[in-house]
C-alpha cells in the first residue's frame, strides 16, 4: 500500500531527528508539509503509472507508425514532439523559482492559520485576536499577491504553448496537402493520426504539470 509506505518513510525520517531538533521544528509547519508532500508524492506515483506512461507509450507507437505510412509528416510530428518538450522544459525551469515560493508561502499561511486555532484559548485569553487575525491577513496577502504574479506568467506561457501546438497543426496540413504524393487515404490517416500525438502531448503537459 503506497499511502502505508509512506507513512512508514515519513516516521523513519523524522525518527532520524536529535531531540532537540525535534523541539525547535515547528510542529504546525511540519505537519502542512508533510501533509501536502504525502498527497502530492501519492498523486505522482499513480499519474505515471496508470496515465503517463501508457500514454506516452501510445504516442511513440503513433509516431513510429506515421514514419511508415506518410514518412515527412512523421518526421514533421517527431520534431514537433521535440519542440514542444523544450517548450515545456524551459516552461518548467522559467516558473520552477516561482511555484517554489508559492509553495513556501502557501505552507506559512497555513502554518499561520494552524497555529491560531490551536492556540485559541492561550490567544482570546490574553486579548490577541485582533493582532492575531491581522498577522493572518498580512501572511494570507503576502501568497495571493504572489500567486496571482505565478498565475499570471503560467497563463502566458501557456498561450504561448497552445498556440505552437496549433501553428504545429496547420504545418502538417500544409505540407500533406501541397507537399506530399501520398495518397487521400494515407493522408487522411496520417492527419488523424498527427491530431492524436498533439492531443497527447497537450495531455502529457497536463499531466507534467501536475507532477
Amino acid at each position: 500500500d503506497l499511502g502505508e509506505l509512506l507513512s512508514i518513510f515519513i516516521i523513519n525520517r523524522y525518527s532520524k531527528f536529535s531531540v532537540g531538533q525535534l523541539i525547535n521544528r515547528n510542529s504546525a509547519y511540519d505537519q502542512s508539509v508533510v501533509t501536502s508532500g504525502k498527497e502530492a508524492l501519492a498523486h505522482i506515483v499513480k499519474l505515471m503509472v496508470f496515465e503517463t506512461l501508457p500514454l506516452l507509450l501510445q504516442i511513440v507507437c503513433i509516431i513510429v507508425s506515421l514514419l511508415f505510412i506518410a514518412t515527412s509528416l512523421g518526421l514533421v510530428i517527431f520534431f514537433s514532439a521535440l519542440l514542444f518538450l523544450f517548450l515545456v522544459v524551459a516552461m518548467d525551469h522559467f516558473l520552477k523559482e516561482g511555484a517554489e515560493v508559492n509553495s513556501t508561502l502557501r505552507h506559512a499561511r497555513n502554518k499561520n492559520f494552524t497555529e491560531i486555532i490551536r492556540n485559541m484559548k492561550l490567544i482570546t485569553t490574553n486579548n490577541r485576536i485582533d493582532k492575531s487575525l491581522d498577522d493572518y491577513r498580512e501572511c494570507n496577502l503576502k501568497f495571493k499577491t504572489h500567486s496571482k504574479k505565478y498565475w499570471t506568467k503560467f497563463i502566458n506561457w501557456s498561450t504561448m504553448r497552445d498556440l505552437t501546438l496549433g501553428a504545429i497543426l496547420v504545418s502538417i496540413f500544409v505540407i500533406g496537402i501541397f507537399y506530399t504524393d501520398y495518397s487521400i487515404s494515407a493522408k487522411i490517416t496520417a492527419f488523424i493520426l498527427a491530431e492524436r500525438v498533439l492531443r497527447g502531448m497537450r495531455r502529457l503537459n497536463d499531466y507534467y504539470k501536475d507532477m
